[in-house]
C-alpha cells in the first residue's frame, strides 16, 4: 500500500540545507512532497494558496526570520502545524516559537529527529481533526436530538433510580404550564393527583423492582392553572456499564382530547342505551296505560246497554266507566306533562298564592280517595300558617302535591298520609309523609326517573304510568326548588321538596265564600262551535236538558255569522282547534263585534300555559275537555 503523500511547504534558503532534510525523510520511507520557497512573499503566496499538510521554516533568513514565518502562517492557515529546522537558534528564541504556536524546533545539526518530529505533528493533527470530526458529529446529533424533541408535542423526559427528575423537554411547559427548572429536582410523585399518590407510588415502585418498561401507563395530572391533563407515559429503564439501574427515560404523551373524546362517546352511548330503554318501557307502559282503561270504557259502555241491568248494577257500571275514563285522563295528561318538562317548554306563572284554599281543595280531593282505601288522612300546617301567601305558581305546586299524594295512596296498603309544610328562612318545606311499603336505598337514585317505581321490574306491579314522582320533580326544579326523600323498605316514606320564597302574610280573609247554587236562566240561548260531532250532540243535549236555548256552529267563520244573525246569543261555548278559522281567530272577531258578549273556551289544549294564552286571546272563561255535566253547568252558571 502506497504511503501517505505528506504535502510540506518548506521555507529554507539553503539548497544542501533543502536536500539533506529530503533525502532524511525519504531514507526511511516517507512519501513526501515538498514545495520550497526562500522568500517573505513566494512563502506567502503559498500560504494563501493552501493545500499543505505541514510547514518547516528556516529562522535565519534574508531579510526575514522563522519568528515572523510563524505569524504569517497562524494568520493565514493556523490549523497547519508548523516546525522550525534551523542551523543556530537559541533558547530563548526556540521558547518563543514554541509559546507562538510552532509545533516544535528541531536543529540542522540533528536532522536525525525530524521525521520523528515529523510523524508526531501529523499524527497529533490526525488526531485533533479526528476529535474535532467527532466533537462537531456529536454537536450535530445534539442538535438534531433538540430539533426533534422542540418539534415534538410530547415531553420527552428522565428520572433517576428514586424517580426524582433530571431532565424535561420545553414541551412540558406547553402541557403542564410548568418550566422545566420548575420540575428538575422533584420526585414525580410531588405532580401526582393527590387522590391517585399512593396508585402512583405503588405502579412506581413495582416498575423500579421489577426492571420493567413504563407502557401505555394512563393518568390524569394536574396542570399548573388547576385544570387536569390527561398523559399517556411511556419510558425503559437506564442501565450504567455494570448493568446498575440508573433511571428512567420515556415520553408523556397529552391524550387529553382523546380521552375527553372517548369518555364524551360512552357517555353518548350511556345516554342511547338509556334512551332506549326508556323509549321501551314508553311503549310498554303507554300501551297499557291505555289500552287498559279503554277496554274498562268500551267494556262497561256496551254492557250499559243490556236490556236487563238492574239499576244497583248500572250505577256500579257507571262508577266503573268513570273511573277508567279518569284514569285514561290522568295518563295522557302525564304524558303531556313529562313531555313539556322534557322539551323545556312548560311554563310557569308566578304570582302570589294563598296557601289555604290550596290545601283546601286538596283535602277536599284526598279525604275520600283515602277513605276508600280505610287509610286516615291528615294535613300539618304550623300555627298561623291559614292566611299565608307565597311568590309560586299556585297550579304548578298543587299538581305537585297531588303527584307526590298519589304516589303515597298508591303505595300505602294501611296506616295514614299526612300532608304539611314546615318554614324555613327564606324558603318554605312540603312534604308528604306515608306508612306505605317504602323505597329500599339502592332505589333512591333512580325513584325519580321516568317509568320507575321501585325497580324497572316492578313497573307493573301497580297501576300508572310511573311518571308522578318525575313530573313533581322537574316541576319543582322549575319552581327553583329541590326535592328530597326519606324512605326505608317497610318503614314508609316521606317525599319533600324545598322552595325559595318570600312568605307575606295574607292580608285576604282566610275563609272561603260559599258557592252559592244558581241555575242557569231559563231561556238564555248558547252558540256551541264545535267542529266534533259526538261532542257537539253532548254539550247541546246536557244544555236542552237545562232549558236553555242552543245554536251550533261547526267552525270560526260560522259562529261569526251566527252573532250577526242572532243578536239574542248571551254566551258563547268555542272550541279553540277548528277548520277554515281557530277559536283563538274567531273570539277575538265576536268581541269585536260585540265585546261584552261572553266566550268561554272549551279546548282540549290542557298543558301548562295553554289556559294564559287562551284567556289572554280574549276569552273569559276555560274549560278543558274531557269535561262533566256538572263542571259544564257550573260554568254557564258563572256567566248567565
Amino acid at each position: 500500500m502506497t504511503p501517505k503523500i505528506i504535502n510540506i511547504l518548506c521555507l529554507e534558503d539553503s539548497a544542501d540545507d533543502l536536500f539533506l532534510i529530503r533525502n532524511k525523510l525519504t531514507s526511511i520511507g516517507l512519501n513526501v512532497n515538498i514545495d520550497h520557497v526562500a522568500a517573505e512573499e513566494e512563502y506567502t503566496e503559498k500560504l494563501r494558496a493552501g493545500g499543505y499538510d505541514i510547514i518547516f521554516s528556516d529562522f535565519n533568513l534574508p531579510g526575514f526570520n522563522g519568528l515572523k514565518a510563524l505569524f504569517h502562517a497562524k494568520k493565514i492557515c493556523p490549523e497547519i502545524p508548523f516546525i522550525c529546522v534551523s542551523g543556530a537558534i537559541g533558547e530563548d528564541f526556540a521558547v518563543e516559537m514554541m509559546q507562538y504556536g510552532a509545533a516544535d524546533y528541531i536543529l540542522k545539526d540533528r536532522l536525525h529527529k525530524l521525521p520523528i518530529a515529523l510523524q508526531r505533528v501529523i499524527r497529533e493533527v490526525d488526531d485533533r481533526r479526528s476529535r474535532m470530526e467527532a466533537e462537531k458529529m456529536v454537536k450535530e446529533s445534539e442538535t438534531r436530538f433538540r430539533d426533534i424533541v422542540m418539534s415534538m408535542y410530547d415531553v420527552v423526559w428522565e428520572v433517576d433510580r428514586e424517580w426524582w427528575i433530571t431532565y424535561s423537554s420545553e414541551n412540558l411547559h406547553t402541557i403542564l404550564g410548568y418550566h422545566p427548572d420548575e420540575v428538575i429536582g422533584k420526585s414525580i410523585l410531588d405532580f401526582a393527583p393527590p387522590e391517585n399518590k399512593e396508585v402512583v407510588g405503588g405502579f412506581l415502585a413495582n416498575t423500579l423492582d421489577s426492571c420493567g418498561i413504563v407502557k401505555d401507563l394512563e393518568n390524569w395530572n394536574p396542570h399548573k392553572d388547576g385544570s387536569r391533563v390527561c398523559l399517556l407515559s411511556n419510558g425503559f429503564p437506564i442501565f450504567d456499564d455494570k448493568g446498575t439501574l440508573t433511571g428512567y427515560r420515556g415520553i408523556h404523551k397529552d391524550i387529553t382530547k382523546n380521552k375527553l373524546q372517548t369518555l364524551e362517546l360512552i357517555e353518548a352511548k350511556e345516554r342511547a342505551e338509556a334512551g332506549s330503554r326508556l323509549k321501551t318501557a314508553f311503549m310498554n307502559n303507554i300501551s297499557h296505560e291505555l289500552r287498559t282503561p279503554l277496554n274498562g270504557i268500551l267494556g262497561f259502555t256496551q254492557l250499559l246497554l243490556e236490556p236487563d241491568l238492574s239499576n244497583e248494577e248500572k250505577v256500579h257500571f257507571q262508577s266503573l266507566l268513570t273511573q277508567s275514563s279518569n284514569r285514561l285522563i290522568g295518563t295522557i295528561t302525564n304524558y303531556m306533562d313529562i313531555s313539556m318538562i322534557v322539551s323545556g317548554n312548560m311554563a310557569v306563572h308566578m304570582k302570589p298564592t294563598r296557601l289555604s284554599p290550596l290545601f283546601t281543595r286538596i283535602q277536599e280531593k284526598y279525604l275520600s280517595v283515602c277513605s276508600e282505601k280505610k287509610l286516615f288522612f291528615s294535613i300539618s300546617l304550623p300555627e298561623g300558617t291559614a292566611s299565608l301567601e307565597i311568590n309560586t305558581d299556585g297550579e304548578l305546586l298543587q299538581k305537585t302535591l297531588e303527584h307526590m299524594l298519589d304516589n303515597a295512596v298508591k303505595f300505602t296498603p294501611k296506616g295514614e298520609i299526612c300532608l304539611g309544610l314546615t318554614l324555613i328562612p327564606g324558603s318554605i318545606r312540603f312534604f308528604v309523609r306515608d306508612t306505605g311499603i317504602g323505597v329500599p336505598k339502592e332505589a333512591h337514585q333512580r325513584i325519580f326517573e321516568p317509568f320507575m317505581q321501585e325497580e324497572s321490574s316492578l313497573t307493573r306491579g301497580y297501576e300508572g304510568s310511573g311518571l308522578g314522582l318525575s313530573i313533581a320533580a322537574g316541576i319543582v326544579k322549575l319552581l327553583g326548588g329541590e326535592t328530597q326523600m326519606e324512605s326505608e323498605k317497610g318503614a314508609g316514606s316521606t317525599f319533600s321538596f324545598t322552595l325559595p320564597c318570600e312568605i307575606i302574610p295574607s292580608s285576604r280573609p282566610s275563609a272561603t265564600e260559599p258557592v252559592q247554587a244558581i241555575l242557569p236562566v231559563a231561556n238564555s240561548v248558547i252558540l256551541v262551535a264545535e267542529d266534533d260531532e259526538a261532542n257537539l250532540i253532548y254539550f247541546e243535549n246536557i244544555l236542552r236538558n237545562e232549558g236553555l236555548g242552543v245554536i251550533t256552529a261547526s267552525n270560526g267563520q260560522d259562529a261569526i255569522d251566527r252573532i250577526h244573525e242572532h243578536p239574542e246569543i248571551s254566551l258563547v261555548l268555542m272550541d279553540m282547534k277548528m277548520p277554515l278559522m281557530d277559536g283563538m281567530e274567531a273570539t277575538k272577531r265576536i268581541k269585536s263585534i260585540r265585546r261584552e258578549l261572553p266566550v268561554v273556551a272549551i279546548t282540549a289544549f290542557a298543558m301548562s300555559g295553554d289556559k294564559k294564552k287562551i284567556l289572554e286571546a280574549g276569552c273569559d272563561g276555560y274549560l278543558s275537555k274531557p269535561l262533566t255535566k256538572e263542571v259544564l253547568l257550573a260554568k254557564v252558571k258563572e256567566f248567565i
